[in-house]
């Protein structure tokens, strides 16, 4: 998946979230500049470890207020 990314020259990739962290997947994009966006977080204990231990420049969540407030509080 993450090939086709970088052979069409996306700027942006969005996996699901149930492919995991992806650690090297995004380390590779990164290296490649590109923004890598999981989709669709909405369990607790999936959105801390999502920000505690992923690279992600970003995610997207049915429940935001959750995002926000273990951001600020678990970094």
């Amino acid at each position: 998946e993450l090939q086709n990314v970088i052979d069409n020259g996306s700027t942006r990739w969005g996996p699901r979230y149930s492919r995991g962290l992806l650690l090297s997947d995004v380390e590779q994009a990164h290296a490649q500049g590109i923004k890598v966006i999981s989709w669709t977080l909405n369990a607790k204990e999936l959105i801390r470890d999502y920000i505690v231990n992923g690279q992600f420049d970003g995610f997207i969540s049915d429940y935001p207020a959750y995002v926000v407030y273990d951001y600020y509080t678990l970094k």
